[in-house]
């Protein structure tokens, strides 16, 4: 059971992986009465899966969607948590197996130690998780420009 949980993360964080969007330019204006600004229109086509990193444009930015959906960083991030704390419980429970056949004599210690260590790793796994969803929600407080609000000085 432990092998289809960590190929289910493998995969999962196989598509977290920032993919190179294609940005075509559209049209650029100079804005009258407003020297060194411009307007820009252009389109960014991602791969199905792909993810961008949150940013902060210092400007007025309009977003149209044309096609397909998108799943946001924090939302991808939760998911990943999710996915850490049902192989953290999965290892536990392995754990306990592998405790009992040794206990009963079925098993040797090293499928105890087999299962800690894989337990240790979902720990892991589980912390990283963690750790980037809080990230994703800070990025998420910046870039709204709420960091301050939400996390304070």
């Amino acid at each position: 059971m432990i092998k289809r949980i960590l190929i289910l993360s493998i995969l999962l964080t196989g598509t977290l992986v920032a993919q190179e969007a294609k940005v075509t330019p559209l049209l650029s204006k100079d804005l009258r009465g407003l020297p060194g600004k411009e307007g820009l229109m252009i389109t960014v086509d991602h791969a199905p899966g792909a993810t961008d990193a949150i940013r902060r444009h210092n400007a007025h930015v309009f977003v149209y969607i044309l096609e397909g959906s998108v799943v946001d960083q924090l939302n991808a991030a939760e998911q990943s948590v999710d996915v850490a704390e049902l192989g953290l419980t999965l290892a536990r429970q392995e754990v306990e197996r592998a405790r009992r056949h040794f206990e009963s004599g079925v098993a040797t210690n090293i499928e105890v130690i087999t299962a800690q260590s894989d337990l240790a790793r979902a720990d892991d796994n589980r912390i990283q998780a963690l750790y980037r969803f809080n990230q994703a929600r800070a990025d998420l407080a910046r870039s709204n420009g709420h960091a301050e609000d939400t996390y304070g000085h």
